[in-house]
């Protein structure tokens, strides 16, 4: 599993480092992705989305908007 972690933690800076002009900006990107996926996991795990629209579509439209504001703002 470490290793496993290790190689997609390395993956994840790959793609994201475009948008990060630190290091430490890049560790501030991630844990905004991975807050966001994990808060919309938890909350489709919990049966929190109850109306009848496609969940993968919302949270596609999410990923674009985090891209986006990460775009605006990239160095």
């Amino acid at each position: 599993h470490q290793a496993r972690a290790a190689a997609l933690l390395e993956l994840l800076g790959v793609v994201l480092a475009p948008y990060a002009a630190t290091p430490e900006a890049l560790v501030h990107t991630a844990r905004a992705l991975r807050a966001l996926a994990h808060g919309y996991a938890t909350i489709e795990v919990a049966g929190g989305f109850g109306i009848a629209l496609d969940r993968a579509e919302s949270f596609a439209r999410l990923l674009h908007a985090y891209l986006a504001g990460l775009h605006a703002q990239s160095p």
